[in-house]
């Protein structure tokens, strides 16, 4: 389990530490072992694998990792997002924006899952004033941390391995059009990580 509230650097650390303890109790002497880590999950593994500096992590599997970001995020912390809008429906007191506003936005590793400038650049999203006015946005704080973060996770290399998927409706792009934020759709994705964003050049996709 990791916590989507943390830096994702954090939970990298306490994945190299949590794996440390598993290979000192281990019975029998542990060279190496593999990973298989789904969405964010493949981001965290990164983050761990930067810390191995013995190579024990031998193979990382990632599936539907958004190594370069996903529009979800976007949606989740504008209220838009289907899974915010459902849970929202359950509590009585606060709006889908609401909920974002209060919990949402405030999510490090959240904010860290946000397209990446090199891969989408149509909109400055780690520039607060290019949020529109109409909803719910993350701190300049927290926006600022991204680059740092992401600068930590380890570069791929023959031990990594991408599992992505297509053919599902998945935003892929996004404008800001009237002050608001319009969202492009193709079946270039998995219903939330577009292939190009999953895509990580150097690893086995």
């Amino acid at each position: 389990h990791y916590n989507t509230g943390l830096h994702i650097s954090t939970n990298g650390r306490q994945l190299a530490e949590a794996l440390e303890a598993l290979v000192a109790q281990w019975p029998v002497p542990l060279e190496e072992f593999a990973l298989v880590a789904h969405s964010m999950g493949g981001l965290v593994a990164r983050a761990a694998i930067a810390l191995d500096g013995r190579r024990k992590i031998a193979k990382l599997v990632m599936l539907g990792t958004p190594n370069f970001g996903s529009f979800a995020p976007v949606q989740a912390m504008r209220g838009t997002y289907s899974s915010v809008r459902a849970i929202a429906a359950l509590d009585l007191k606060h709006s889908p924006e609401s909920l974002a506003r209060r919990v949402f936005t405030t999510f490090p590793g959240l904010t860290q899952m946000l397209p990446a400038p090199e891969k989408f650049s149509a909109v400055d999203l780690y520039d607060p004033a290019s949020w529109p006015d109409d909803g719910p946005e993350p701190s300049a704080a927290l926006l600022g941390a991204v680059a740092g973060v992401r600068a930590k996770l380890a570069e791929p290399d023959e031990r990594f391995f991408l599992i992505a998927g297509v053919n599902q409706e998945t935003t892929v792009g996004m404008a800001v059009n009237n002050g608001k934020f319009e969202y492009t759709v193709s079946n270039a994705g998995d219903g939330t990580v577009p292939l190009a964003s999953a895509q990580l050049a150097g690893s086995d996709n």
